[in-house]
């Protein structure tokens, strides 16, 4: 299970990822997309091959990799504060 696991860099960092924290993702879906999102980086662990995935906006996440939060409990912990907190700019 472990070779599955994608490395998931934010490109525009921003309210859920800050500058040194990464979270890790894994990805299998049976549908391709025209616009998969392109604002993050998924990596393979290997470093051979990444590709754009995943829209940010002010209150949403969305995308084809599944986040693994114990990776990252920062995300997980700001992420439940946004919802929690209603989010409004």
């Amino acid at each position: 299970m472990e070779k599955h696991f994608r490395q998931v860099n934010w490109l525009d960092l921003d309210m859920w990822i800050l500058p040194g924290e990464n979270i890790r993702a894994h990805e299998f879906h049976y549908w391709d997309s025209t616009d998969s999102g392109s604002d993050c980086l998924a990596v393979k662990p290997d470093g051979k091959r990444n590709w754009e995935c995943i829209h940010l906006e002010e209150n949403l996440v969305a995308g084809y990799p599944h986040l693994y939060y114990p990776s990252c409990k920062e995300f997980a912990e700001r992420f439940v504060e946004k919802c929690r907190s209603g989010y409004r700019e």
